[in-house]
């Protein structure tokens, strides 16, 4: 179950993950630095590549093809 709404400060997930790693190394040198450091995270990335797995379109389309392959409903996983 995913907290709704997620926070930044939330715990990571499915590791190991490139940006994570980055993110974590740039803050841990920001913190000794003359510089500061600022993350910028999108809410959705939505594109109209074909073949790009970033499309919020191709996203929904496999979560109702799994929904369907399981035969449960399609649903909202967050809260209300």
């Amino acid at each position: 179950m995913v907290r709704t709404p997620a926070r930044e400060s939330d715990a990571g997930h499915t590791p190991p993950n490139l940006y994570v790693a980055q993110e974590a190394q740039l803050r841990k040198r920001a913190e000794h630095s003359r510089w500061d450091y600022v993350a910028l995270h999108p809410d959705l990335i939505v594109g109209d590549i074909y073949g790009n797995p970033m499309n919020i379109a191709m996203v929904i389309s496999v979560f109702a093809e799994l929904s369907h392959a399981l035969s449960i409903p399609m649903r909202f996983p967050g809260t209300d």
